[in-house]
């Protein structure tokens, strides 16, 4: 699951724990949990659609919460400086094939407080992928 995979990469590259199983760390999938404050969420997201080779598009969004507003910030341009531009590797070994992973903004946008006052951060991710599984169209 590429979801799982970023959350991993991430979590090598220093910018938190990854938890597959919902209960510890503070690098999530799919779900934004409600604790801890201190949080980062990948989660999948519609993308365009596939060429009509071996190549498809998902879409990843992340959204980094915090009680503090400048480190949440930071942390934010951390995971934008780790993920965009990713190219022609893996984020976890046998992981899938990414030729390109690229922003769809200029840097993280400042979604707002939460119902519990903490700040949350959004950006979104384009990635083309290989997909080895793909029948190819004619």
């Amino acid at each position: 699951m590429l979801v799982a995979e970023a959350g991993k990469y991430l979590q090598a590259q220093g910018l938190g724990v990854f938890d597959e199983h919902g209960s510890t760390g503070d690098i999530y999938c799919e779900v934004l949990p409600d604790k801890p404050d201190d949080v980062i969420m990948v989660r999948s997201t519609t993308g365009p659609a596939p060429d009509s080779r071996d190549h498809d598009q998902p879409d990843l969004q992340v959204i980094v919460r915090g009680a503090d507003m400048l480190a949440t910030q930071q942390r934010a341009q951390n995971v934008y400086d780790t993920l965009h531009g990713f190219t022609n590797a893996v984020f976890v070994d046998g992981g899938t094939w990414i030729v390109l992973c690229y922003s769809l903004q200029s840097g993280p946008a400042y979604l707002d407080r939460d119902e519990n006052e903490r700040h949350e951060y959004s950006l979104n991710f384009r990635l083309r992928v290989k997909n080895e599984n793909r029948r190819h169209l004619v």
